[in-house]
C-alpha cells in the first residue's frame, strides 16, 4: 500500500469539467483511493465521482491536493502530474518559485529541518552550560527557540531568544498532534518572519500536549501592519482545527509546507 499527495494550484479556468473528467478516466484502473482535496478548507470528494467534484466550487489559482492511496499509487501518481502540468502550477519537492500571481511579500519564510542538528546537540548536552532562565524550559524547546531567534535576525538572537522564552513562560505555545505555534511582537525585526521548523524525531515542548515534531515560529514586527496580523489571526484559527492540524504534519518538504500555511493564513 502507497500514498503518493499531489499538490497543486489550478490555472486562471479553476477546475473545468474536462479536466477533473481526464483525471477521473486515468485513474479508472487504479486500484485504491483517490481524493481530490480543496486545501483551504480540507473539503474533499472522491476524484473518480465526476459530479460531487463540481460542488466544490473550486476558485481560479486555488490551492489543492490528489491523495492516491494503493498499490501502484506512484505510477498513477506520475499519469496524473502529466495532465495536471499543462494547466496547473505543480509544487514539487525541490519547488523554488511560485505562480507569478501569488504574493508571499507579507512574511519572510524560512524552512528547516533540524533533525541532524537536534541529534548532534543532545551528543554535546553534556558540556553545555545553561543560564537559570533556560534551565525553566526543556532543554531541546530552548535550542528549537534559539534556532527561531537566530534565523528571525542573527545580530539581535539574544534579545529575540529571551522574548521567546518569556513568551512561553506565560504559557506553552505547544498544540495537540505535534505542533508547536510561538510567537512574538518585537522592535527587533522590521519584516514579519515565518520560521518552520521539522524534525523527524519528536521533543519535548514542556506542555500537556505533548511532543512535536512541526514549529510554527512567528516573529512579528512592532508595530505590525494589520495584514500580517489578518493572516496570523487565519492561521491560528485554522490551528485550533484538528483536521488541520494533522494536514500540517503530513508534510515535511520547504515548497509544500510553505505554500500549505500560506493558504491557511489566506494570502492566497
Amino acid at each position: 500500500m502507497q500514498t503518493k499527495r499531489i499538490t497543486f494550484f489550478l490555472g486562471a479556468e479553476g477546475l473545468p469539467s474536462w479536466l477533473i473528467k481526464f483525471i477521473h478516466n486515468q485513474l479508472m484502473a487504479f486500484n485504491g483511493s483517490a481524493t481530490l482535496l480543496k486545501i483551504q478548507t480540507l473539503q474533499q470528494v472522491n476524484v473518480r465521482d465526476y459530479l460531487n467534484a463540481m460542488t466544490l466550487a473550486f476558485q481560479p489559482f486555488d490551492l489543492c491536493q490528489i491523495i492516491l492511496c494503493g498499490s501502484k499509487a506512484d505510477i498513477f501518481e506520475s499519469m496524473v502530474k502529466r495532465t495536471l502540468v499543462e494547466d496547473c502550477f505543480l509544487i514539487e519537492k525541490n519547488t523554488k518559485t511560485t505562480p507569478q500571481h501569488l504574493n508571499f511579500d507579507n512574511f519572510y519564510f524560512q524552512f528547516f529541518n533540524i533533525t541532524n542538528e537536534l541529534a548532534a546537540f543532545n551528543r554535546l548536552l553534556h558540556s553545555v552550560s545553561l543560564n537559570e532562565q533556560t534551565k525553566n524550559i526543556e532543554i531541546e524547546k530552548a535550542f528549537v527557540l534559539q534556532w527561531v531567534a537566530k534565523h528571525a535576525n542573527h545580530m539581535q538572537q539574544k534579545n529575540l531568544r529571551e522574548q521567546l522564552i518569556q513568551r512561553e513562560s506565560i504559557s506553552s505555545t505547544g498544540m495537540q498532534d505535534g505542533i508547536a505555534f510561538p510567537h512574538i511582537l518585537s522592535d527587533r525585526v522590521k519584516k514579519p518572519q515565518l520560521i518552520c521548523i521539522t524534525t523527524d524525531k519528536p521533543i519535548q515542548w514542556h506542555s500537556t500536549m505533548g511532543s512535536v515534531t512541526h514549529i510554527i515560529g512567528l516573529v512579528l514586527p512592532k508595530p505590525c501592519q494589520t495584514e500580517a496580523l489578518s493572516g496570523v489571526r487565519n492561521l491560528a484559527t485554522k490551528l485550533v482545527n484538528e483536521d488541520f492540524r494533522l494536514f500540517i504534519t503530513q508534510h515535511h518538504t520547504s515548497a509544500e509546507l510553505q505554500v500549505i500555511l500560506s493558504c491557511l493564513m489566506g494570502k492566497i
